[in-house]
């Protein structure tokens, strides 16, 4: 029981996070709409086409999710080694049915990706990745009190002692000194920039569903199994996902390059302070959309988003 209770949470995180990124989705989708309404009524045929035409070539396709959660597959097999289960085979079949679940386990639910993209080449150039690039914002309903966003929510610095006099909210983290973008991304792939000082300043993606008033290790990017961040300490850079440190042969970053496949499973680190470096790259399992966020662990510590060129 324990098992399924823990599959239907994690089901449930895992619509709620794809719900979100629809919702992002249709608004975009909605003000396109009124953008093109608003031109075919003041432009002639022929104007519209042509202002048509360049407006598609700046936005990049999207695929939209085409989820399958495997659940029911769980139920059944669960009920079968219950329903087959005699007193006099209990040991035989509690072996087996541990057998069966780690199976599970490992094989996962994972979400059906669009086959054409398994034929598109991985990048290999920054020009490449820049095909890639999304423009995200931090969240204000999400960031600390002792965090300031500036720069149209593109820039975050740790201004403590002194803290900002934000209202309440339920997605505000409220103990790790961290934010999040309003923003989501999955399927497909995804590639960011970001510019970050001071020993203590950490970024990286993680799920929606990431506890914001605990205190927890599990509550901060660095602490727990579906989050996946780098950053810089007293000892020098490190790379980190669920609690374990990896060092990063580097001795100062000015600017990464994050980049997401959810095709492949991967999350990959760049040093793109000067030519382009991988420092290090994580295989994974999503299973909800990502968010980049940021945890400022010191004061002055400054985490930008920047526009790729």
């Amino acid at each position: 029981m324990e098992m399924l209770e823990r599959e239907q949470r994690q089901a449930l995180r895992q619509a709620d996070g794809i719900q979100a990124h629809l919702e992002q989705r249709r608004t975009k989708l909605m003000k396109t709409l009124a953008q093109m309404n608003k031109m075919s009524k003041i432009m002639s045929d022929v104007d519209f086409l042509q202002e048509y035409s360049e407006w598609k070539k700046g936005v990049a396709d999207a695929c939209l999710p085409n989820v399958y959660i495997n659940r029911m597959d769980h139920l059944t097999s669960y009920v079968q080694v219950v329903t087959d289960a005699t007193q006099e085979l209990c040991d035989l079949i509690l072996s087996s049915y541990k057998d069966k679940l780690s199976m599970f386990c490992k094989g996962g639910a994972k979400s059906q990706m669009p086959e054409s993209l398994s034929s598109v080449p991985d990048p290999e150039t920054r020009e490449d990745f820049l095909k890639y690039t999304r423009s995200l914002t931090f969240d204000p309903d999400t960031t600390h009190h002792f965090l300031r966003v500036t720069e149209d929510n593109r820039k975050l610095t740790n201004t403590s002692p002194w803290q900002h006099s934000y209202p309440d909210h339920p997605d505000r983290f409220e103990y790790w000194r961290q934010a999040m973008t309003s923003q989501s991304i999955y399927l497909g792939r995804h590639y960011i920039e970001a510019e970050m000082s001071g020993e203590g300043a950490h970024v990286g993606f993680t799920y929606k569903s990431i506890d914001r008033k605990g205190e927890q290790n599990t509550c901060c990017i660095t602490g727990n199994d579906f989050s996946w961040c780098m950053g810089r300490n007293s000892r020098g850079f490190f790379a980190w996902h669920a609690g374990l440190e990896t060092s990063l042969e580097v001795t100062d970053i000015k600017r990464i390059g994050l980049y997401v496949d959810f095709h492949q499973g991967s999350v990959s680190f760049y040093d793109v302070t000067g030519p382009m470096r991988l420092l290090h790259k994580y295989k994974a399992d999503f299973i909800e959309p990502l968010y980049v966020t940021v945890w400022l662990s010191k004061k002055d510590n400054v985490v930008s988003l920047v526009g790729a060129k």
